[in-house]
């Protein structure tokens, strides 16, 4: 088993896996924890999103951790891709790595990343660039 897969198998069993009509529309990842971006068609059929978090970068300390770590955002549904990108950008999630990326969100994906990484310096830029493309099948 990969490292993040041993990571995200420890903080499934700590807060839940996603419900059984929920898609996992984007997920990234960094040392002691991930990102992920969940859909689910709405009662009208459009899609809505939450995002949810895995830190374990606590249980490296030696210190009493809070044993129901689910943040308030990861219950919280929106109904825009607009609102989708904000609640990831409390995050510097194009900069993490990207583990998955739907198929039917890749091009909307690549557009946001696009956006967000113009102003890093060109090598890194590029480097990041590279792996989104990769996970997105364009490379």
């Amino acid at each position: 088993m990969e490292k993040h897969d041993a990571v995200q198998t420890t903080a499934d069993s700590i807060r839940g896996t996603a419900e059984p009509d929920e898609t996992l529309i984007v997920h990234v990842g960094a040392e002691g924890g991930d990102v992920k971006l969940l859909g689910r068609r709405g009662v009208d059929l459009q899609w809505e999103f939450r995002q949810i978090t895995t830190d374990s970068s606590w249980s490296m300390l030696d210190e009493e951790v809070d044993p129901d770590p689910a943040a308030p955002s990861d219950l919280v549904w929106v109904a825009t891709w607009a609102e989708a990108m904000a609640a990831l950008d409390r995050y510097p999630w194009a900069r993490l790595v990207p583990l998955a990326v739907h198929p039917d969100f890749q091009a909307d994906v690549l557009v946001e990343v696009t956006r967000r990484l113009l102003d890093g310096p060109p090598r890194q830029r590029d480097q990041r660039m590279a792996r989104w493309l990769a996970a997105c099948g364009s490379s």
